[in-house]
């Protein structure tokens, strides 16, 4: 009797644990938003374009399912999913992102000494915030806080936002001030472009798509690349999420001198061979 009672304890304690552990393994596939917002999910449906804004509270929390989908219930008490390259928009003007991308400083870009110079540009990882404060968005990287005022981000090889004080968007003979500081920037099959934020929503050819951000950079949809004072300086495609940006002239120096490194490597070798 006492043995069996032994093995029921022993069962219960150990279904005990493998349901705390469980719940433990279930809670932490989630990540919590921490203040109401919105997401804009675009989506194709036989060569017509359309979106939505899925909106969420403070408690919200979201995951991730097999095809790397963000799922997470909105406002309406219905379970919804977005792409992970989405951008999160806060109520207090935030934005953060569902994974990792890559963000651009324009301003440092048009300020560079000389064209040779390297273009620097930083990550900003899932759950990454950058607060708005006035006219400029801060992060904290390393006890530093970091500032931008004019900056693109790349969260995917067709999708960017777009963040400026001052942008103006051009769509044929059509002109609008953007009067959010954002906008959302996609690119679909057959070089349509989508610009979106609270205020617009536009889709056209890309060859007549264009943004100017303040009064010398322009960031041209038909070619895909930013201007700066009317002479292209890098292009969309180039900017990678997992590795630094340099120019043609720095990469042929740069092969130049892992080419001198191996045949030192060689030379070293060859005379440890001799030894």
């Amino acid at each position: 009797m006492k043995k069996m009672i032994f093995i029921i304890l022993a069962v219960i304690a150990v279904a005990s644990l493998a349901f705390y552990y469980g719940f433990k393994l279930k809670e932490s596939q989630y990540n919590q938003f921490g203040n109401e917002g919105y997401i804009i999910s675009t989506s194709s449906n036989n060569d017509n374009l359309s979106s939505t804004r899925y909106y969420f509270n403070s408690t919200t929390k979201y995951k991730k399912d097999y095809n790397k989908n963000v799922v997470f219930e909105n406002t309406d008490n219905n379970e919804v999913k977005v792409e992970a390259d989405s951008f999160v928009h806060y109520i207090n003007g935030s934005v953060s992102v569902l994974k990792k991308t890559a963000i651009l400083d324009l301003d440092a870009l048009k300020n560079r000494k000389d064209e040779n110079s390297i273009i620097h540009y930083y990550n900003l990882f899932e759950g990454n915030v950058l607060n708005k404060v006035g006219n400029k968005y801060t992060i904290k990287n390393n006890n530093q806080t970091i500032d931008f005022t004019n900056f693109i981000i790349k969260s995917s090889e067709n999708k960017y936002l777009l963040s400026a004080s001052n942008m103006t968007l051009r769509v044929a003979e059509t002109e609008k001030k953007v009067e959010n500081n954002f906008i959302e920037i996609q690119i679909f099959d057959g070089n349509i472009v989508r610009f979106e934020n609270q205020e617009v929503k536009y889709q056209n050819i890309s060859s007549i798509m264009y943004i100017e951000v303040g009064e010398n950079i322009k960031i041209n949809l038909a070619d895909k690349f930013i201007y700066i004072d009317g002479k292209p300086v890098l292009s969309l495609e180039s900017i990678t999420i997992d590795s630094m940006i340099i120019s043609k002239f720095q990469k042929q120096n740069l092969k130049k001198q892992r080419i001198l490194k191996m045949k030192k490597k060689i030379i070293i070798k060859k005379i440890l061979l001799m030894v």
